[in-house]
């Protein structure tokens, strides 16, 4: 075939680039008509030139064809390209999210279980703070507690001369860059969080008073004071209905927020805290008190059960129906104590005068607390149940009924806190979730702080009897006895000494008097064992601490 390429190519030019022959090359002219001429040799119609210009036409129609096909593919291509790539990045950013969900939760799972964990509320206060803080994104968390104003003592007023009457709250834990609130307390005539004291009438009164202020104010219309004690509670607030608490939304809207520092935009939530503490003298006198009558209790039964069994039925009663009726009853006690074990917040509102109850308490356990250790790791005592008022000596026909004797709860000390947290300078609000896992973490903050005081407070109760039981071994050998004489003649001794017998002021006299049998005490302990390790138990009470 002859190809018009190679005669071009045999043409020669003054100049190397002709302008001419380069289009033809660019434009592949030369290649269409070539192929065009192909076609008409292979053909040879009758009329050449319209055939050629017919195969000309085709194919100047085919190659826009081809052109528009090839970039309609490449359209699709890209749209399919630009979709792919939008789904891969929603996929991302979903599995994105699902990690950020899940690394919450997480976060939320582990400051959890590190309040349900915590050995020591009361020190670690502070560290609780800042691990809240981070998981509720919050400006500020800080922990007050709703107690007796405190003053200033001389050396010799008595234990309680510190407290005032009038209650506020002062502040005990706190974030960390909030610790300028260390040393300070919020008085009872400012801000909103005393709403949470508040008796229910009262906050209905001010309710009603709030609502017929004038309606020109600002700060009237604006600020949005939520109290769970309200009636008028939204689907949101009746989730947080078994909580008392207070939340402001808008905090520089409310005339009666208090700022400690410059008012900033942020919102406001006050959460109380009522805990049933154990660790008082009034709690462990209470436990170890009902500890020892419950084993009284149950030697006096198990004492009537042996004399019944020795002294046994007369011939033809029911001695077995009598067995078989005790087996009954002795399941039926099993099961009421496990189910009382479980209640824990009876005696919450108990006032007593503590330094009565303890010298009172204190004369009744050294005197019956011997064999007092023979149950260990129960709570409280209740006494109701079936009584055997039988006598086997009287009536040797009749049933023995196991008295229902069951150990029950000892008294608490109600102590009031609350969590506060807000968003000052972040303008945040707290939606429902934030507020939901708030209470969430007040609730176990309650419950976790109450379980460890108990667990504490049966430590001492077992650490004290089994003090008693030693001091109780101690005064049956008479030791206590010899202790006061050998005492009395250490004094003696030391003061009709050359140093010490010449003085004639009475006072000084009593003081020395003091100072050896303080010396002697020490040397005592130092040289018995039973008196060291009698003093040893002291330094493990988690009540004295």
């Amino acid at each position: 075939m002859y190809n018009i390429l190679d005669r071009l190519d045999h043409f020669k030019f003054n100049y190397e680039d002709d302008v001419e022959i380069s289009y033809l090359k660019e434009c592949q002219l030369v290649e269409i008509i070539n192929r065009g001429l192909a076609d008409l040799y292979d053909s040879q119609p009758k009329n050449p030139i319209n055939f050629l210009a017919n195969w000309l036409l085709v194919e100047s129609k085919g190659k826009e064809i081809k052109k528009m096909i090839e970039s309609e593919k490449t359209i699709k291509t890209a749209t399919k390209q630009l979709v792919d790539l939008k789904n891969q990045k929603l996929e991302e950013h979903k599995k994105q999210e699902e990690i950020n969900i899940k690394k919450i939760e997480d976060e939320k799972d582990s400051l959890l279980k590190k309040i349900k964990s915590c050995t020591n509320f009361e020190l670690n206060l502070n560290e609780l703070c800042d691990e809240i803080q981070i998981a509720t994104k919050s400006t500020g968390v800080y922990l007050g507690i709703y107690d007796k104003k405190r003053k200033a003592v001389k050396i010799d007023d008595d234990e309680n001369a510190h407290l005032i009457n009038a209650k506020v709250i002062r502040y005990i834990g706190f974030c960390k860059d909030h610790d300028f609130l260390k040393f300070k307390l919020l008085e009872a005539d400012s801000g909103v969080t005393y709403d949470l004291f508040m008796p229910k009438s009262q906050k209905t009164k001010n309710k009603n008073e709030e609502d017929s202020e004038d309606e020109d104010s600002e700060a009237a219309k604006k600020a949005k004071i939520i109290a769970v004690s309200d009636n008028n509670l939204n689907s949101e607030n009746e989730f947080f209905s078994d909580s008392n608490f207070v939340f402001v939304d808008e905090v520089v809207r409310d005339p009666r927020i208090k700022f400690f520092r410059e008012p900033r935009l942020g919102c406001y939530l006050a959460i109380e805290i009522a805990i049933n503490s154990s660790l008082s003298s009034t709690s462990l006198y209470s436990a170890i008190e009902n500890l020892i009558t419950y084993n009284t209790k149950i030697r006096e039964n198990e004492a009537r059960k042996e004399e019944y069994l020795k002294s046994g039925p007369d011939e033809g009663s029911p001695k077995e129906n009598s067995n078989k009726k005790n087996a009954e009853v002795e399941t039926e006690k099993g099961k009421t104590i496990e189910a009382n074990s479980e209640s824990q917040n009876t005696n919450q509102n108990a006032s007593i005068d503590q330094q009565n109850l303890n010298i009172s308490n204190s004369n009744k356990l050294n005197s019956s607390g011997a064999n007092a250790q023979n149950a260990s790791g129960a709570d409280a005592i209740n006494n109701s149940g079936m009584h055997n008022n039988v006598n086997a000596d009287e009536n040797k026909d009749a049933v023995f009924y196991e008295e229902n004797i069951v150990l029950g709860d000892y008294v608490r000390t109600r102590k009031k806190y609350v969590l506060c947290l807000d968003t000052l300078g972040q303008d945040l609000v707290y939606g429902f979730e934030e507020k939901k896992f708030i209470f969430e973490i007040s609730k176990v903050f309650k419950k976790s702080w109450e379980e460890l005081e108990k667990t504490l407070l049966l430590k001492d109760r077992d650490l004290r009897i089994d003090q008693m039981d030693k001091e109780n071994a101690l005064k049956v050998s008479a030791y206590v006895e010899k202790l006061e004489n050998d005492e009395e003649k250490f004094v003696k001794e030391n003061m009709q000494s050359e140093k010490y017998s010449s003085i004639e002021d009475p006072i000084e006299k009593a003081n020395y008097t003091e100072l050896f049998k303080v010396r002697f005490l020490i040397l005592s302990i130092q040289q018995e064992p039973g008196m060291m390790e009698l003093f040893n138990l002291f330094s493990e009470y988690e009540v004295n601490k």
